[in-house]
């Protein structure tokens, strides 16, 4: 679930840190709607022995035979319902032989417990440290840590795991996007336009990615290119308050002030309760252009 693009927090005049690609809620629920994906590479066929409280009331010592693709279904809706009680199946589960779904399962409990540090290090282990974990899956694991780390500001951290998923799977358009907003995060934009240039030649229809690299060029202050890609942007998603919110600040730093209170008033008026409007209140004050 994306958010705003690289620079929805900033005002006209000052900087800000990018915002983040994701919020933890929506975040947890892609990782759960994966499930599937999951099931298939990580083999579970058959039935298992497992320890697990359930609805029915079944004690913790009852030993209740669940096939694996089931439990891993049932452990992940309960990761994301009830974190705590989710973490808890999983340990059971491992220790019935869940492995590494098991651990996956509890990765993604912590990740609802806002644990993202236990988390992101949790999944990395998962990726590179053996457990099972087929191949085809690194990638995602490795991509999922990265986005916890982002989510504890550990920009260096969510880098090298952004780029070791990247190297698994370089075609990958969302790590790609990911590791930009980590780059952007250290300042280090001219990487972000990179990784951002390389997703948009594999994905040229998204939007989202054009705000994201108009936000890095202003910031190299290039704001010729970082115009066109706003433009793009707005092109293939019309009325996004956070598209306009950008090109005001464009327009502001390009000397259009004018242009500039035209965007943000239309932010206001089109997405009143939004975090871009309560920037672009911000900027319009800045630029003592009252609200009409």
């Amino acid at each position: 679930m994306k958010t705003q693009g690289f620079d929805a927090s900033a005002t006209a005049t000052g900087p800000g840190r990018p915002a983040a690609r994701a919020a933890p809620g929506g975040w947890l629920s892609t990782i759960v709607l994966s499930a599937a994906l999951f099931t298939a590479a990580f083999g579970l066929g058959g039935a298992v022995m497992a320890r697990a409280e359930t609805a029915t009331g079944a004690a913790p010592n009852d030993p209740i035979s669940i096939e694996p693709s089931r439990e891993y279904a049932a452990c992940m809706d309960l990761a994301r319902s009830d974190p705590l009680e989710g973490f808890e199946r999983a340990r059971l589960w491992f220790e019935r032989g869940g492995k590494a779904a098991a651990v996956h399962c509890s990765a993604v409990a912590l990740i609802g417990q806002r644990q993202f540090a236990l988390a992101a290090k949790t999944l990395e282990h998962l990726a590179t440290d053996g457990q099972g974990t087929p191949v085809a899956l690194k990638g995602d694991l490795l991509g999922q840590a990265g986005q916890a780390w982002l989510m504890v500001g550990k920009d260096t951290r969510a880098i090298a795991a952004f780029s070791k998923a990247v190297a698994a799977a370089p075609k990958d358009v969302e790590l790609l996007i990911d590791r930009a907003f980590a780059y952007a995060g250290l300042g280090r934009y001219a990487e972000a336009i990179g990784d951002l240039s390389r997703a948009l030649g594999m994905a040229p229809g998204r939007a989202d990615a054009y705000l994201y690299r108009a936000g890095a060029y202003r910031r190299v202050n290039d704001l010729a290119l970082a115009a066109k890609d706003v433009s793009r942007s707005l092109a293939l998603r019309p009325g996004n308050p956070d598209a306009y919110l950008e090109r005001g600040i464009i327009r502001r730093l390009s000397g259009d002030d004018i242009g500039a209170a035209g965007d943000w008033r239309r932010v206001i008026e089109t997405a009143p309760k939004s975090a871009a409007a309560r920037d672009a209140h911000r900027n319009l004050e800045r630029i003592r252009a009252p609200v009409q």
